[in-house]
C-alpha cells in the first residue's frame, strides 16, 4: 500500500495490484516497490561476482559488535561499488519474493520468486546481528510485522524505455 502511495503522488502508475489477501506485482510499470531478492543480492555486490562483503566490516555495516544498539543514518559508512549504502547492516531490508527454502541455482534474470508463502525474505542484517549475518548471501525470513526497530526497506523503480 505504501509504495502505491508514494507512486501516486509521485505520478506513477501503481505497481502492486491489491485483490483481498492477493498482490500481484507488474514490472511493467513504472512505480516504486521492493526490490526483489535476486535484485537486492546483485546491487548489494555491485554487479555480477561482487563479494560476500563490499568492504571490510567494521567499514561497511554496523551490526551487533559496533552499533551501539540501535539504527544509524544511512551514509555513515562506506557505499559498495554501486554507490549504494547500508546495504549490509544497519536494518534488515524487505524484499517482494516469498520466503523459499531452496533457493533456486544457476544464473537467474528477472526471478520474482514463489507467487505465494507465508514469510517474506529479509537480507543484508541489522545493528542487532552478529557479523556472521551480515553478507549478502545470508538470508532470512519472517512473517510481516507492522514495525521492528531492526527492519527497512529499499525501494525501487522499473526503467521503462519510452522509445519501444
Amino acid at each position: 500500500i505504501f509504495c502505491n502511495k508514494l507512486s501516486e503522488l509521485a505520478g506513477f502508475d501503481p505497481v502492486y495490484d491489491l485483490e483481498g489477501k492477493d498482490i500481484n506485482i507488474n514490472l511493467s510499470k513504472n512505480g516504486y516497490r521492493m526490490l526483489t531478492e535476486t535484485e537486492w543480492e546483485y546491487c548489494c555486490r555491485a554487479g555480477e561476482g561482487g563479494k560476500d562483503r563490499y568492504d571490510a566490516i567494521e567499514e561497511s555495516a554496523w551490526y551487533n559488535a559496533n552499533s551501539s544498539g540501535e539504527t544509524h543514518a544511512v551514509g555513515e559508512k562506506h557505499a559498495n561499488d554501486f554507490g549504494l549504502y547500508d546495504m549490509l547492516g544497519n536494518v534488515w531490508e524487505w524484499c517482494n519474493d516469498w520466503y523459499q527454502r531452496r533457493y533456486p541455482e544457476g544464473n537467474l534474470v528477472d526471478y520474482q520468486g514463489p507467487k505465494s508463502g507465508f514469510e517474506r525474505v529479509l537480507r543484508g542484517g541489522s545493528w542487532n546481528d552478529i557479523s556472521d549475518c551480515v553478507r549478502s548471501s545470508f538470508r532470512h525470513r519472517r512473517t510481516i510485522r507492522p514495525r521492528e526497530s531492526t527492519h527497512g526497506l529499499r525501494l525501487a523503480r522499473t526503467h521503462i524505455d519510452s522509445n519501444s
